[in-house]
């Protein structure tokens, strides 16, 4: 591992009860956040959004892109992240500043369990598009939960039918913002069958509630520390029962817009919402992930869709 931030590290527990995935997250966070003036609590939360992508992006296994979105405010209307295949990050929220400032607290609060109060009839979407695949995976599901890992952990029991854990960490001081995230997954016991004098069956469900007491054992500092090495934060929590790492996977900072592709997007457009974005001669559009804004001259639209306005 060549840094000790914007990273994802695979792991195992060797007594055959989890598997999962260690994020710490830095400049690649702070670099999602700045292209934007987010209220803290909007920032903080968009932030627990990137650290779940980045640990549910192992679930491409072709190149790709994974899409998190959680709908259903009033205060915050929408909080998405797209994680590509190769650990490229972007994300934005949309909200209502008026709305946040009438909270009682518009500063974020790590594990403040306030999405029934933020998203009373939340939504959360996971969609998976892989190339090769004719069409996205898909999942909908309801908020379920008081904390954004609470509502993951839901979607896991809902919709992949499995058990997971998650515990996510955020901060914000004078050098940026940065995260930290730890799941485990429960393993399914596929073909194992225990012979005369093996282990019982109920010593697989102790393993499991074993290596969850260990995991949330994790404390914020430790997950959001610069110095700790990775792997030896995970020898901290199971090396009584031993743990295998795997090849990290790197994060930064990427947004897929371009010239390009804003100029085949608006040729999609109907003529009523082209000319809401004239200014003068040019059509302007600046992208909701990275605030980067694209000029079009009018003439140039006209060609594309071979349509006079």
């Amino acid at each position: 591992m060549s840094g000790l931030d914007d990273f994802v590290q695979p792991f195992q527990v060797e007594s055959r009860s989890a598997q999962g995935r260690l994020v710490k997250i830095g400049p690649a966070l702070d670099a999602v956040l700045s292209a934007h003036n987010y209220p803290s609590i909007v920032a903080g939360l968009l932030s627990e959004i990137v650290v779940v992508g980045a640990m549910l992006s192992g679930t491409l296994k072709k190149a790709g892109v994974l899409s998190i979105q959680i709908r259903g405010g009033a205060a915050i209307n929408l909080l998405v992240v797209d994680v590509t295949h190769d650990g490229g990050i972007r994300g934005y929220a949309r909200f209502d500043e008026t709305k946040i400032k009438s909270l009682n607290s518009d500063r974020y609060v790590a594990d403040k369990p306030i999405v029934p109060v933020l998203f009373p009839n939340g939504k959360l979407t996971l969609t998976l598009t892989e190339e090769g695949k004719k069409s996205p995976y898909q999942g909908v599901v309801p908020l379920e939960g008081k904390t954004i890992g609470d509502c993951i952990a839901a979607y896991f029991s809902r919709s992949v039918q499995s058990e997971a854990v998650f515990k996510i960490g955020v901060d914000n001081s004078d050098l940026g913002w940065r995260a930290g995230g730890l799941m485990i997954q429960r393993l399914a016991q596929k073909g194992f069958q225990p012979q005369s004098g093996d282990e019982r069956i109920i010593d697989v469900n102790e393993k499991w509630n074993r290596a969850v007491i260990l995991m949330k054992s994790c404390s914020n500092t430790e997950l959001l520390s610069k110095t700790l090495h990775p792997h030896e934060l995970l020898y901290r929590l199971f090396n009584e029962d031993g743990v295998r790492v795997f090849h990290p996977e790197t994060l930064h900072m990427k947004c897929r817009c371009s010239q390009e592709k804003v100029k085949n997007v608006l040729s999609n457009f109907p003529h009523s919402e082209i000319k809401k974005m004239k200014n003068g001669r040019f059509v302007m559009v600046t992208c909701e992930f990275c605030n980067c804004e694209y000029k079009f001259l009018l003439d140039d639209i006209i060609k594309i869709d071979n349509n006079t306005y």
